[in-house]
């Protein structure tokens, strides 16, 4: 385990001399979903200092995201558990950040925007039949749904950050960010649920401004080349 983490170390810090940038690790804890253990937690972002206190930093992350839910929905569909997952998604960001340096220590505090495509999207319909079973009181239901595979979402970001400096070019950081966001995922389709053993109803939905609930906690730490 210290060998990988060394490691880790190792590589981003070759990568931060190579290009110049800010390169570090991220893992996102959504809200209503299932936290994932990324493939390639990795995001790069290039600081552009103006002056002592004011910075931007326009940003690429790659995530795999575990599950998120669906919001938007009926309140006889309104569901917490995880509907849509797992995927990837490739994200643009941009962040301005307004920074207080105390000796070697710099304390930022951050917002702005950001912009994902999710790849190889999946519905689970597993969950998204207990989530009738439970909100209109069934026994069992098997669903038929139709979505949308992938698409573009965004939001908003803002957080803070805190930055040690090691040398004159080379500095660490860590930081936690709270994402705002929602992707566009209409889904249709039908349903067989039974009431009791022998009673069985049938019905059709179609809901054409369900969205992807892309919101939660994003925990950065990394190294930074100047």
């Amino acid at each position: 385990m210290k060998k990988s983490i060394l490691l880790a170390i190792f590589i981003l810090f070759q990568i931060s001399i190579l290009f110049s940038q800010s390169v570090g690790f991220s893992y996102f804890i959504p809200r209503n979903g299932y936290f994932s253990n990324p493939i390639a937690p990795l995001n790069f972002s290039i600081p552009i200092n103006a002056g002592n206190y004011l910075q931007i930093s326009p940003g690429l992350g790659m995530m795999s995201i575990g599950g998120l839910s669906l919001v938007d929905l009926p309140d006889s569909y309104s569901t917490k558990l995880p509907i849509v997952g797992p995927f990837q998604t490739a994200e643009l960001n941009i962040l301005v950040a307004l920074s207080l340096p105390i000796n070697k220590i710099k304390v930022s505090v951050q917002g702005g925007t950001f912009m994902y495509y999710g790849f190889n999207q999946k519905f689970m319909t597993g969950n998204f039949d207990r989530s009738i079973v439970e909100t209109q009181n069934f026994q069992a239901v098997f669903s038929n749904v139709n979505f949308k595979k992938n698409g573009f979402g965004g939001g908003y970001i803002c957080g803070g950050k805190l930055t040690y400096r090691l040398s004159k070019r080379l500095s660490v950081f860590t930081g936690l960010n709270y994402y705002s966001g929602k992707q566009k995922y209409p889904i249709s389709g039908n349903y067989t649920a039974y009431t009791s053993a022998d009673t069985k109803v049938s019905g059709n939905f179609k809901f054409d401004n369900s969205r992807i609930d892309y919101t939660g906690f994003m925990i950065l730490f990394g190294v930074v080349n100047q």
